[in-house]
């Protein structure tokens, strides 16, 4: 997996942990990729270039002839943000976005949805969409919250708040189910809130993440 980001010279310094000894593979849907070596200690470092307004990329390690997939894929913006993108489940931030309160909403074509960020070890929060709650969490020790909705997100743009100590925060998103892919699995986009990223998830459904500013 990366476990940080940092934007260097025109690209971003992604740093992360394999099997020690792998060969660790970061690969665009073109077919362009880099690779490197874990060390023996099982870490690794590769310089990824992050075109705007992001790059997607696959991460993988080989051992023995063997390769194994990271889980989803990983987001890199040029300012240094990284997003895991994961299928069925909410993204996971591994650098920069907001320290505090929603990060990411991730949502399929069915509506379903999870609202996902950070805010003060074992405090509760809660989602809410146009006034009406539809979920709530606790966050973790890591200080990430992951909050599956109750029901389904409407379609169209609607009033996203997520509410708990120390956290009081709004925005309004697009909901819609994404347009088809026509031109690769990947699509991002520019929103108000953020970056919104339509992409085919590794089953072969289709999910929208929308990353918060």
């Amino acid at each position: 997996t990366v476990t940080s980001a940092e934007p260097v010279a025109g690209a971003v310094r992604l740093q992360g942990t394999a099997e020690p000894g792998a060969r660790v593979r970061l690969a665009t849907p073109t077919g362009q990729s880099v690779e490197v070596t874990a060390s023996g200690a099982g870490r690794w470092e590769l310089l990824a270039a992050a075109a705007s307004p992001g790059s997607v990329y696959g991460l993988s390690q080989r051992i023995s002839g063997r390769v194994t997939q990271a889980e989803g894929y990983f987001l890199v913006t040029p300012d240094g943000r990284c997003v895991q993108l994961r299928g069925g489940s909410g993204s996971k931030v591994i650098a920069g976005g907001p320290q505090q309160g929603p990060a990411t909403f991730d949502i399929d074509r069915e509506g379903g949805a999870v609202v996902s960020g950070r805010g003060p070890v074992n405090g509760a929060v809660s989602a809410r969409i146009d006034g009406r709650k539809l979920g709530e969490d606790r966050i973790d020790s890591d200080g990430r919250f992951d909050i599956p909705l109750s029901g389904p997100a409407p379609p169209g743009v609607h009033g996203l708040k997520v509410f708990g100590e120390s956290i009081d925060a709004a925005v309004q998103l697009d909901m819609s189910p994404a347009p088809p892919l026509t031109t690769g699995p990947f699509r991002i986009t520019e929103e108000p809130a953020g970056l919104r990223v339509d992409w085919i998830t590794p089953g072969g459904g289709v999910q929208t993440t929308h990353v918060l500013r």
